[in-house]
């Protein structure tokens, strides 16, 4: 018997022992409490931070259904359909409507190797298969159960989920220590860099505008039949859609690149919304969305967290386009800043480029491990490389 002949073809329905099934089901939310998992923050394999939460004493009469436990997995089921995550804390949670959460038969299932399997082209297939809906796709309860799925033997599962979450781990370390390390830079900025007294400033300090200090170049869209997801050309990025806080993920690229931000520069999004910031890992095209900022002396540290200093005031930003905000170059330029003296900008550079140096090293790491996982993931799943 080969390797991939030993795996077994399931009903969802056999081989899971609960599911949680919330749908259809809002609950009163509040600004603390215990936080509510939605659909919103299921991503990637992740369970990201909860940004909304129930009151502690609405919990029990609310979770009637079941009660979510360590290792459960969590599958979006609408808007968007498929996205998957799993529970990796013992501390209670609430479950909003638009997921279902899994649990695996014990000595069947490995909850682990579940998500993993969840994640798989074939198995997103399969779900979308038994979706139903035109402008927005989902899956009933009903339907899900019903979809098969191939699993080996517990052992290789075991082995599987093993091999894969060694990369999330190491994944999410890298994530931690960056937050960590950011956190660090912007309380040496808040400290070194901003003044004690706005209207009476240390001496060799000086109110200057951006335009002062800064590069400012704004981002103009090439032709879009250049565009192409096939690596040709440079790499191009159109607005926030592309990028997260730190560093874009590459999207497309384009034959015919207009306006060039370099590595190292930031990039700041100008419309819809502004003020979402990131950092160019490399040369590339922008287009009229963002704009490629860098400081004429070189300070660029100083100059990502002189734009996160003025968050605020981009999100209040009533902007100048009639349907959505936007700043344009005049008025970006003409923000105020203080100006710490050459000392202090020297000595904060000196400290914090180097910080920002081991979190560009440790993100670059997280692409190149998120890449190798997904590679090795589908040829896990379909028996492709026996372990």
């Amino acid at each position: 018997m080969s390797y991939r002949e030993e795996w077994k073809e399931y009903i969802l329905t056999d081989v899971i022992d609960t599911f949680l099934d919330y749908r259809g089901k809002t609950p009163k939310k509040t600004k603390s409490g215990i936080p509510l998992i939605t659909a919103k923050v299921v991503k990637n394999g992740r369970i990201l931070e909860a940004k909304e939460f129930i009151a502690i004493d609405n919990y029990i009469p609310w979770m009637r259904r079941g009660l979510p436990k360590y290792g459960d997995v969590v599958l979006t089921v609408e808007a968007p359909l498929g996205q998957v995550g799993q529970i990796l804390t013992y501390d209670k949670i609430a479950l909003s409507q638009r997921i279902i959460t899994l649990r695996g038969k014990e000595n069947i299932v490995n909850n682990t190797f579940l998500k993993y399997s969840l994640q798989d082209r074939e198995m997103q297939n399969r779900l979308k298969a038994r979706a139903t809906g035109t402008t927005v796709i989902g899956i009933k309860s009903s339907e899900l159960k019903k979809i098969n799925i191939p699993l080996p033997l517990l052992e290789t599962q075991n082995r599987i989920a093993s091999i894969l979450s060694a990369f999330d781990e190491k994944i999410e370390v890298n994530r931690q220590m960056n937050a960590t390390l950011e956190a660090m830079a912007q309380a040496m900025f808040r400290e070194m860099c901003l003044p004690k007294d706005e209207k009476n400033l240390e001496e060799g300090w000086e109110w200057r505008t951006l335009k002062d200090d800064f590069k400012l170049n704004m981002g103009q869209s090439p032709k879009g039949s250049t565009y192409n997801e096939d690596g040709e050309g440079m790499i191009f990025f159109q607005g926030k859609r592309d990028f997260g806080k730190r560093f874009p993920t590459i999207r497309v690229y384009t034959t015919e690149p207009k306006r060039i931000a370099e590595t190292g520069d930031c990039l700041l999004s100008v419309r819809a919304p502004v003020g979402t910031l990131n950092i160019a890992l490399e040369k590339c095209c922008i287009g009229r969305g963002l704009a490629a900022i860098s400081h004429k002396k070189g300070y660029n540290s100083f100059c990502f967290y002189t734009l996160q200093n003025f968050e605020q005031q981009f999100i209040s930003y009533d902007g100048e386009g009639t349907v959505f905000g936007s700043i344009n170059k005049r008025t970006l330029g003409n923000l105020k800043y203080a100006k710490p003296s050459d000392k202090v900008l020297k000595a904060f550079e000196a400290l914090v480029k180097p910080i920002d140096e081991q979190i560009r090293n440790q993100t670059l790491e997280n692409q190149n491990l998120v890449k190798t996982r997904d590679l090795l993931l589908p040829k896990l799943m379909n028996g492709e490389i026996e372990v």
